[in-house]
């Protein structure tokens, strides 16, 4: 480990660790150059063992310095062993209805005086997405579905708009519900899917 620290060290003369050309071609070597030689020879080598118990220590070095930084890298979500059941207890179940009402309160809370701007919304697009799974967790009491959702938004011109999806599922337990909001300046179209799963 003292050859890595020598090798790290800064050169406090500030000369660089390779030998520089000398100008004239008959001249002789420099004493600095002699010296430089002379600290090669003497310098212990380094092993490639060396070198990867130094990754190592640094890679520790880095985690934990990581960890220091933000301590909830550390903490891990507690794994729950399966219950293996194949379908959700009866007053979890999903309801489309009150699906689609949620997803159109949220988009009108969040969409109702917004003008089209390309850029905008996009960002708009995602907060709505957030928002809806989010809302749809809290309000819908069903743990065990996975909410996947996706939002369209797009200038109101006139023009008519046709959306399809395709998924293969149960039908009795999974479920999809979707909303439309418009207001003078844009058209917003959310869908969730909601998919049981152990």
């Amino acid at each position: 480990m003292d050859a890595i620290a020598n090798i790290l060290k800064p050169n406090p003369n500030g000369v660089s660790s390779s030998p520089r050309p000398s100008t004239d071609a008959g001249s002789s070597t420099t004493k600095d150059e002699t010296k430089l030689a002379v600290n090669r020879r003497t310098q212990p080598r380094v092993s490639i063992a060396d070198l990867s118990l130094l990754k190592r220590r640094m890679s520790r070095l880095r985690f934990e310095w990581k960890t220091r930084k933000s301590p909830s890298a550390v903490e891990r979500k507690p794994k729950y062993e399966n219950t293996y059941k194949t379908e959700p207890d009866k007053d979890r179940k999903f309801i489309p209805e009150q699906a689609e009402r949620i997803i159109y309160e949220t988009i009108e809370n969040i969409a109702k005086g917004v003008k089209y701007d390309p850029k905008e919304c996009a960002l708009l697009s995602r907060s709505i997405v957030e928002e809806v799974k989010d809302k749809l967790r809290i309000h819908m009491n069903i743990p065990r579905h996975k909410v996947t959702c996706y939002a369209v938004v797009t200038q109101r011109l006139g023009q008519g708009i046709q959306m399809s999806s395709r998924c293969v599922w149960d039908e009795q337990n999974d479920g999809c519900a979707s909303a439309r909001f418009e207001n003078q300046h844009l058209i917003v179209l959310a869908t969730a899917f909601l998919t049981y799963f152990d």
